[in-house]
């Protein structure tokens, strides 16, 4: 079976690979189907956590709609999809010890303005010890392109976001420490899959 995995132009001039493209990991049915089935089960405000490990709610830094879905017998198709592709980015790519996962996020920008601000999804040194502090790598699947804004920016060097494809169907694969953000909502909605592949600590 023939790769569907891509680079992004940067990786090619560096020796650590920032980022990667699992390419038509999902169709376009299918798309609309997560899109369905995820979105008539509800969202709630998207919410950061403070110094002291808590979920608090912070618009001016993340602004979105958000509902965690863990594996069951009507989505385990996604999450088995997502694995095969990951795995496959793991083995081309980082060569990271992994555990796996077991929960994707599902979110919706849908107000202008909604954004998230320059992150990573490793843990801060300061809060509470947990599996948090094993996210190794993430992984973002587009499901919709209807929308203006909500661009989704690295910072590889400093001070020079790079804005990243964003094509629904198409999974986004990058380690957990990497900055990146997404800028504020124009018009539309967008929608999408996030989550963060575990692994033992980094040595």
């Amino acid at each position: 079976m023939s790769s569907k995995l891509s680079l992004n132009p940067y990786t090619l001039k560096q020796t650590v690979m920032p980022y990667v493209w699992m390419d038509d990991t999902f169709t376009q049915d299918e798309l609309n189907t997560i899109m369905q089935d995820f979105g008539k089960l509800g969202t709630e405000d998207a919410r950061v956590h403070n110094s002291a490990g808590h979920l608090i709610r912070v618009p001016e830094v993340r602004s979105s709609q958000i509902k965690m879905h863990f594996v069951n017998e009507d989505n385990a198709w996604i999450f088995e999809r997502i694995k095969a592709s990951i795995e496959e980015a793991n083995e081309h790519i980082y060569d990271f010890d992994l555990t796996g996962f077991d929960s994707i996020q599902y979110a919706e920008y849908r107000d202008t303005g909604d954004k998230y601000d320059f992150h990573s999804d490793i843990w801060y040194r300061n809060a509470p010890i947990n599996a948090f502090l094993h996210r190794k790598l993430s992984f973002i699947l587009p499901l919709n392109s209807d929308y203006e804004g909500c661009d989704l920016e690295f910072m590889i060097e400093s001070g020079k976001p790079e804005i990243a494809e964003q094509t629904p169907g198409k999974l986004l694969i990058f380690p957990s420490w990497l900055l990146h953000r997404i800028t504020p909502l124009v018009s539309g909605t967008r929608k999408s899959l996030a989550g963060w592949v575990a692994g033992p600590k980094f040595r």
